[in-house]
């Protein structure tokens, strides 16, 4: 991710925090205070070589910090689309 006033790119998911490979990222959105992307995150598991039907879909909040810290917001589910972040909080 780059800063929008410039600056040097951080890593959202580095290799130190999570092993390469092991999740996938699709539709995020930023939050509202810019610190949160929420997205559909796909664990392909540690060793990033799970099959189709063994891959877990979630919802997640991914820190912007360069730390690598992810909240899990939704799972369960097979299938998960577009998350989108209420106007109200």
């Amino acid at each position: 991710l780059a800063p929008a006033g410039g600056g040097d790119a951080v890593c959202l998911t580095p290799e130190s925090a999570w092993p390469d490979g092991q999740y996938r990222f699709a539709d995020a959105r930023l939050t509202p205070d810019g610190r949160h992307l929420v997205c559909v995150r796909e664990d392909h598991s540690p060793t990033a070589d799970a099959k189709p039907s063994a891959v877990l879909n979630e919802v997640v909040s991914v820190a912007l910090d360069g730390s690598g810290a992810m909240t899990v917001l939704a799972t369960g589910a097979d299938f998960y689309a577009a998350p989108r972040l209420s106007p109200d909080g």
